[in-house]
C-alpha cells in the first residue's frame, strides 16, 4: 500500500484530554456492510498528539475509535452514537511517537479487541455498531504517517466442549468465543444419532445441535435439583461452566450420556456457537 502522510496540524474541539470528541483528520474506506473483520496498520507519529485509527464507522457521529496521545498520557478505545461519546477502555501509556507501531484491531460480533505491536490491549464487549467501514485518524498531528493497511477476515476461535467425571458429579467446562455475551444452554440427551437441526431456533441457522430429542434432554431444559449451572451468559473470557450432582439411583450407574449446547443472542434469536458433543458417564 502507499504511504499515506498527514502534513497539517488539522484539529477541532477541546485540547483537554478528559473530552473524547477530539475531531481531527480521517481518511475512510471499506464497505458499510462489513461486520466480522481484523483492520491492520502501519503507524509513525513525528508529532507527539493524537493518532489512531477508527473502525465500524457508520458515519461521524457513529463509530468506533482507538487512538493515543503522547502530550497527553493516554491511549483508549471510545465509541461515538448519535453524537455521544463514551470511553470502553483506557490507560496511560500511549505508543511512542516517531517510530513506527503495527496497530489492529478485531471486531467480530461485539467482541472488540486491540493489538499494538503483538500485544492485546484490550477486550472489550459492545453492541452499538454492528458493521461499518475502516479509517485512518489523526489528530493536531502534522507528519503521521500510515502504510500497509491490511483488512481481511479474522482468525476463527472455534467453540470447544469437554466434560469429566469425578466423585458423583459430571462437571463440563467449554469455550464459547463467537457467543460472548449472548445465554449459553448446556443439554444431555442418551443419543447423538440424528441431531436437532437449529433452524428449530433460528431459521438462519444450517447447523445441527449433535444431541437427540429424547426424555433425558427434554428434563435438562426444565427446572432439576441435580443440574447446576446449565443456563447463563458467555464471560469476556468465553469460558462457560456447569455440573451435575447425580443422584445416587441405582438405574443410573454407568451409563453413558451426551453433553453438548449452543449460545442465543436473545436480542436478534440468533444462534451462535454450538457446543460439540461429549460422551459422559454417570458415576
Amino acid at each position: 500500500a502507499s504511504l499515506l502522510v498527514q502534513t497539517s496540524n488539522v484539529w477541532g474541539g477541546d485540547p483537554d484530554p478528559a473530552v473524547l470528541a477530539k475531531p481531527g483528520t480521517v481518511a475512510i474506506f471499506g464497505e458499510a456492510s462489513w461486520r466480522a473483520y481484523w483492520f491492520g496498520v502501519k503507524v509513525r507519529n513525528a508529532d507527539d498528539d493524537a493518532a489512531g485509527v477508527v473502525f465500524r464507522w457508520v458515519d461521524a457521529d457513529n463509530h468506533y475509535r482507538f487512538s493515543w496521545d503522547v502530550e497527553r498520557g493516554y491511549r483508549r478505545l471510545a465509541k461515538v452514537v448519535g453524537g455521544q461519546w463514551t470511553l470502553l477502555w483506557a490507560d496511560a501509556a500511549p505508543l511512542p511517537h516517531s517510530v513506527w507501531h503495527d496497530v489492529a484491531v478485531e471486531a467480530v460480533g461485539p467482541v472488540l479487541r486491540v493489538f499494538a505491536d503483538g500485544h492485546e490491549l484490550c477486550s472489550v464487549v459492545d453492541s452499538s455498531h454492528p458493521e461499518g467501514k475502516v479509517g485512518l485518524y489523526s489528530w493536531r498531528s502534522a507528519g503521521v504517517a500510515f502504510d500497509d493497511v491490511v483488512v481481511r477476515q479474522p482468525y476463527v476461535d472455534v467453540a470447544s466442549f469437554a466434560a469429566r467425571t469425578q466423585s458423583g458429579r459430571v462437571e463440563m467446562l467449554g469455550r464459547a468465543p463467537q457467543g460472548i455475551g449472548a445465554a449459553w444452554i448446556v443439554a444431555l440427551s442418551f443419543s447423538r444419532a440424528n441431531g436437532i437441526p437449529l433452524a428449530l431456533i433460528d431459521p438462519r441457522d444450517p447447523r445441527v445441535l449433535p444431541l437427540d430429542l429424547d426424555p433425558l434432554f427434554v428434563t435438562t431444559l426444565n427446572p432439576f435439583p441435580g443440574l447446576v449451572g446449565f443456563r447463563g451468559f458467555v464471560p469476556p473470557d468465553a469460558t462457560i461452566r456447569a455440573s451435575i450432582d447425580v443422584p445416587v439411583v441405582a438405574a443410573l450407574r454407568g451409563m453413558q450420556a451426551f453433553a453438548g449446547g449452543f449460545t442465543l443472542d436473545l436480542t436478534a434469536l440468533r444462534t451462535r456457537d454450538v457446543l460439540p458433543s461429549v460422551p459422559i458417564w454417570f458415576p
